[in-house]
């Protein structure tokens, strides 16, 4: 499933004319940052409670996720 995941989001940035040495770097942003923030989320999950972290996660990632479909063109 990783696979998918990594792949299938590159699709809508190619038929945008992206080249492909930008979609490396877009498919790349993603896990880096993730991976990044896992070195003080669980502090900080331990501070303000892991049920806030998730929905402002869950809510970040559907506004980019917006964002990047309303830029796309139709």
């Amino acid at each position: 499933m990783t696979g998918a995941r990594t792949a299938a989001p590159t699709v809508p940035f190619a038929a945008a004319g992206l080249t492909v040495t930008r979609i490396g770097v877009l498919a790349a942003l993603y896990p880096a940052v993730w991976g990044l923030g896992q070195l003080v989320a669980g502090a900080w999950s331990d501070r303000v409670g892991r049920k806030r972290l998730i929905v402002a996660g869950m809510l970040t990632q559907a506004a980019a996720l917006a964002g990047i479909a309303a830029g796309l063109p139709h």
